[in-house]
């Protein structure tokens, strides 16, 4: 019997430092928290659907 499923992917990436890219902003200044639009998203969602965070720094993946 097949599984029917679906899937969202989010793609967030990061940068390295360079003179003339504009500088970061403080951490504590976003508007929003990722961790929290996470929750949101699940909490709209019916059981069969359950979204995350995955890191990975080069040398560990880390699911939040």
């Amino acid at each position: 019997m097949p599984i029917l499923s679906s899937f969202d992917i989010i793609f967030l990436i990061g940068w390295k430092y360079h003179e003339r890219q504009k500088k970061a902003k403080q951490k504590g200044t976003a508007e929003f928290s990722l961790k929290n639009a996470v929750s949101e998203m699940n909490s709209q969602e019916a059981d069969s659907v359950k979204y995350g965070i995955i890191i990975d720094d080069g040398e560990n993946v880390t699911e939040k």
